[in-house]
């Protein structure tokens, strides 16, 4: 089935996994790590899974490759340009500070298990109403979202407006713009896992989003 005309394409990817990650760390943006080798592995399965994606499905690849300023981010979106380099379109790569992580504040490099410990009632907040957090000494969830989702219309505007986006950001980042296409305010109700792909059609002239994939990590296995 050919893809529908005068569609931009957005594919959201979250980095792949560093050590905080796999030891259970929190990680925002005052502990900039590098990908594990795990996370490397990750990042290349993903950059070979979205070419495919597209060719499979018939849609252009991404013009602009768009990352968080985080290493983790960085390193993941030069992985999956990668995959890319012998097309034959040119491709544009970018990095923007409005889709880096929530700053945690004091949470940062601390285990969850400690966080719960040390910050039981913000830690509960997390849980239950992760919109209304402010981090200690960090960012607010609100204040997080008005960066992202500011820069995220930005990019709504970008000529031509049919060209494909790949942006690698992190879960935080993710959640609020998954939340804000998907008209919800539960920001924890679904999964963001590392270089996990999320495929956003964005149709201009109606001015609206459909889903097309949700944090798929098939192409991990």
């Amino acid at each position: 089935m050919k893809p529908e005309k005068d569609v931009r394409y957005i594919f959201l990817a979250r980095h792949g996994a560093t050590r905080a990650n796999e030891e259970g760390i929190c990680q925002g943006i005052r502990l900039n790590q590098t990908l594990s080798p795990n996370g490397e592995i990750q990042a290349e399965k993903l950059g070979s899974f979205l070419r495919s994606y597209c060719l499979v499905k018939d849609i252009g690849p991404p013009l602009y490759f768009i990352s968080s300023p985080l290493r983790r981010a960085q390193e993941t979106k030069c992985i999956v340009q990668k995959a890319f380099h012998d097309t034959r379109y040119a491709s544009i790569s970018t990095i923007h500070n409005g889709f880096q992580e929530i700053d945690h504040g004091e949470w940062d490099g601390r285990t969850w298990g400690e966080i719960q410990a040390h910050y039981p009632d913000l830690y509960e907040t997390w849980e239950n109403d992760i919109g209304a957090l402010q981090f200690p000494n960090g960012e607010s969830v609100r204040q997080a979202r008005h960066r992202i989702i500011s820069l995220f219309k930005q990019l709504m505007t970008w000529r031509p407006r049919t060209s494909n986006i790949l942006i690698v950001a992190h879960g935080g980042t993710n959640h609020i713009i998954l939340s804000y296409v998907l008209k919800t305010n539960n920001l924890m109700g679904f999964r963001q896992d590392n270089a996990a792909l999320n495929v956003i059609e964005y149709h201009p002239q109606q001015k609206s989003f459909r889903v097309a994939l949700l944090n798929s990590t098939a192409h991990l296995l």
